[in-house]
């Protein structure tokens, strides 16, 4: 049992593993600059993270709305970035992805979301981030960064835990009561913050469709296994996209359905193509 254990560890850590741990320690890596003399826990990234090196998306976007402007610069770097990577940063860099990549490992009863669930965080982003910001202003509680789950473990708990201050009120209740509420569904589903509420996630996965790169699957070597499929962390439908895995919304390019394809059926490449 404990020799399995070792070994199922052992193939967990794939080259995109070591990306992702790199990655969480680079972009929390302010230790020498945080002169503040607050600590943030190095796990995801809140531009209020005195550990973070880049701010966040939503960060930007919520001073630009907040003033009923729209950020076109801010918004024409994304288009690019979706273009060119996709949603690289998703699948192997974010240090989010890499927290519920761990949550999802703890033994629980599993679920898979249904596909209609892919939606919610459009309506996050629509409604919680954008709507909010230009009409009731970045301060309001329905503000997405105000019940922001990655907030609450950088920045809220850490000031808690120096300044002795444990009050809890609405604004706070509410927060925890998300945060909470993302950990139970990111142990029993895969990337359940990703999938369900994460407004950057929305933004790639937006910009992710204009995208260059491409997943081809050919067809002449697959053997319908579906192993693909049910490596795939999003719950996507792999083997049914067969001219291009990448080019699908949800797809993070986290590569683990060309990793766990056993007749090495996957391509990847640039632009449309004929399968097979």
């Amino acid at each position: 049992m404990i020799l399995n254990l070792l070994r199922n560890i052992g193939a967990w850590f794939s080259p995109r593993r070591y990306v992702q741990f790199g990655a969480l320690g680079a972009l929390n890596s302010r230790f020498l600059q945080a002169s503040t003399g607050k600590f943030c826990l190095p796990v995801m990234n809140c531009e209020a993270c005195a550990l973070a090196w880049f701010i966040c998306p939503v960060g930007v976007a919520r001073n630009a709305l907040a003033y009923q402007t729209i950020p076109w610069m801010f918004i024409g770097m994304l288009v690019l970035f979706g273009i060119f990577l996709g949603r690289v940063f998703c699948g192997w860099i974010c240090p989010a992805g890499l927290v519920q990549d761990l949550l999802y490992k703890i033994p629980s009863p599993k679920i898979r979301f249904p596909a209609w669930s892919r939606y919610t965080k459009y309506v996050v982003l629509a409604l919680g981030v954008v709507a909010a910001a230009w009409f009731l202003g970045s301060e309001s509680l329905l503000f997405f960064c105000n019940y922001c789950p990655v907030a609450a473990v950088q920045v809220v708990l850490p000031s808690m835990f120096q300044y002795g201050d444990w009050y809890i009120g609405v604004a706070r209740g509410v927060r925890f009561g998300v945060l909470a509420m993302v950990i139970v569904l990111s142990i029993m589903g895969s990337r359940a913050f990703c999938t369900l509420f994460c407004p950057v996630g929305a933004v790639m996965a937006l910009t992710s469709k204009l995208g260059l790169r491409r997943l081809h699957i050919k067809e002449d070597a697959c053997i319908k296994c579906k192993k693909c499929d049910r490596s795939c962390p999003e719950g996507l439908p792999v083997m049914a996209n067969k001219g291009s895995v990448l080019h699908q919304a949800e797809c993070i390019g986290c590569l683990d359905c060309k990793a766990s394809c056993p007749v090495n059926a996957m391509k990847p490449g640039l632009l449309p193509q004929q399968s097979g």
